[in-house]
């Protein structure tokens, strides 16, 4: 079996019985760390629990080092312990091991969405990415701003999602709290994270035409002109997302008042320009 721990010290416990009927002379216990490291400072004396009839032993994780290099195994990892049975006839066996992995790291996670920003997209859908493996993760450990929640969905332990519905401009923030998210270990995330997105429903402003004739004036429309005619355009506006483009069509209008093709378009992409 395998469990996590954020304790600097772990509990091994271990049932022995006597089926030989010669008696226990001995129970110890080994911890080793990275493969098959067994070491003499790993190794503790089991002590008998008589209320529940077992054997246990106390592991602290610094004290368990390599037998050759004397490399201390107080970092982060899988450490795995045993129990050793030794009955008075000499007769000895071995349990089956469990593996502890000691974690201290707090998790992190980083919110994406599936919708850029600016966006006028009604539905959004955030994804909980995680640093590690996570217990208990809830839509409640989530809050919402300008936004309703909808579907939550676990993925992984690792991974979740949120869909969230709006119905207005506005800035839309998620936001995962500190010590809100907890591994499998128990360590509790340190930082808050969030997530913005600008969601923006209002049409934009159009733009402007002004024409003018080669000696300056103003020129009047639906009138003949002996001159070139120059004509300057100014961008549409948006307070929300802000101006992408602004398209012009040059067009000329028959006798029916229906246009006639070629005609230019273009597209201005800065406050103010001339055509």
């Amino acid at each position: 079996s395998k469990t996590n721990t954020n304790e600097s010290t772990v509990t091994i416990y271990a049932d022995v019985e006597d089926t030989g009927g010669a008696g226990i002379e001995e129970v110890s216990f080994n911890g080793w760390f990275g493969g098959n490291w067994k070491t003499t400072h790993s190794k503790v004396s089991g002590t008998y629990d008589s209320t529940n009839e077992r054997y246990y032993a106390t592991f602290t994780f610094s004290d368990i080092k390599h037998t050759s290099t004397g490399e201390k195994g107080n970092g982060e990892g899988t450490y795995t312990f045993e129990a050793v049975a030794i009955d008075k006839a000499g007769n000895f066996i071995d349990s089956s091991n469990i593996n502890v992995i000691y974690d201290t790291t707090k998790p992190t996670c980083t919110i994406t969405a599936d919708k850029p920003s600016p966006t006028n997209a009604s539905t959004i859908i955030y994804t909980f990415t995680f640093s590690e493996e996570v217990t208990g993760f809830t839509e409640d450990d989530i809050t919402v701003i300008n936004g309703t929640k909808e579907t939550f969905t676990i993925k992984s332990n690792r991974e979740y999602t949120l869909e969230v519905k709006n119905t207005e401009s506005c800035t839309q923030t998620v936001r995962v709290a500190t010590n809100t998210i907890t591994d499998m270990a128990g360590n509790l995330n340190t930082y808050q994270y969030s997530h913005n997105v600008t969601i923006d429903k209002d049409k934009p402003t159009p733009g402007t035409i002004a024409m003018k004739l080669e000696n300056g004036e103003d020129y009047m429309p639906d009138t003949w002109a002996e001159q070139d005619v120059s004509i300057y355009v100014n961008n549409g506006s948006d307070g929300q997302s802000g101006h992408k483009s602004t398209t012009y069509r040059i067009v000329q209008i028959d006798e029916k008042n229906e246009i006639r093709e070629p005609y230019v378009s273009a597209n201005i992409f800065v406050p103010s320009d001339y055509i």
